[in-house]
């Protein structure tokens, strides 16, 4: 059950440092597994949903081990995860039978999955296709299209694009150089790489350290090559660049009332008490203009309330 189901199905795990474990699971009345090196689990009562690996062991289907591996892993795991199976059509899961799993079975901690499945998205090939996409939506860039379809002007197939910006010609890709070692493969991939590029597309290669971290590389690569974009077509046109770590932000407020009489309080007030700027919200098309939102700055009050 749990990742381990969803390891011998194909699917993707969380990336080093994290330490997949072996889960086997029983369903109640039953005891959980209790064996040196295996996480036991008791799960509730329900019509069982297996599936046999091709050496024959049961695990639990995709969906319901999807659900279980919110009690451990990351948001960002469990949309790659949930990518995963929706691009896999033979083995995989629509998205919409994991909304159906949440559903009956419920969310957990912080409604964790259905965070992950409002950034999850059908047709995505790798874990690591999904992590550059999700550095650059949470930069402020706009969304790319996922598997656009590159073609001439006269409809000639050029190359299907893993990410692209169709309105700007611009095509960021994960390249993980797995096929580096592979003359043929390497001259293939080399090939399409300059048929992009003649095509008039600015294609920006994001390497395995482009990505790493907080994956600030790869977001300045294809943010330049937006920038450099809209000037080309409007060199007259004034471009700010605005990059943004939107992933969350810590704000705090302070209050200290008195009560004059019962019906009449008054209070004091500090509202953003460490001063924090961190931007609240940008428009999707930030690169362009810099349209965004702030913190309002440290502000000092008093308030008074009258229960008439």
């Amino acid at each position: 059950s749990h990742e381990t189901a969803l390891a011998l199905c194909g699917f993707p795990m969380p990336t080093w440092p994290y330490r997949p474990a072996i889960h086997v699971s029983t369903h109640r009345p039953h005891r959980e597994p209790r064996t040196a090196g295996v996480v036991g689990h008791r799960l509730q009562r329900r019509d069982p949903a297996v599936r046999l690996t091709g050496d024959g062991l049961r695990v639990e289907h995709p969906v319901r081990a999807w659900r279980q591996c919110a009690t451990r892993w990351s948001l960002d795991d469990l949309i790659a995860a949930a990518d995963a199976l929706a691009a896999d059509a033979v083995s995989g899961a629509s998205l919409d039978a994991l909304r159906d799993e949440i559903a009956v079975m419920g969310d957990t901690r912080g409604g964790l999955l259905a965070r992950a499945l409002v950034e999850a998205r059908d047709g995505v090939r790798s874990p690591r296709e999904t992590r550059l996409r999700l550095l650059l939506i949470r930069a402020g860039l706009p969304e790319p299209r996922i598997n656009w379809v590159l073609r001439d002007r006269a409809g000639v197939f050029i190359a299907e694009l893993d990410l692209a910006y169709p309105r700007w010609r611009v095509a960021p890709e994960y390249d993980g150089r797995v096929h580096a070692d592979d003359p043929v493969q390497f001259a293939r991939d080399a090939d399409r790489w300059e048929a992009i590029r003649r095509a008039g597309w600015h294609h920006v290669r994001c390497l395995n350290h482009h990505v790493r971290g907080r994956g600030d590389t790869a977001v300045a690569l294809v943010a330049r090559a937006l920038v450099e974009a809209v000037r080309t077509r409007w060199p007259d046109y004034p471009v700010a660049l605005h990059l943004h770590d939107t992933r969350g932000l810590g704000i705090a407020n302070a209050y200290a009332g008195l009560n004059i009489t019962p019906d009449f309080v008054i209070t004091a007030y500090v509202e953003n008490v460490f001063d924090n700027d961190a931007i609240t919200y940008v428009h999707p098309e930030a690169f362009l203009d810099g349209r965004h939102g702030r913190l309002r700055p440290r502000t000092f009050g008093v308030r008074s309330s009258y229960i008439f």
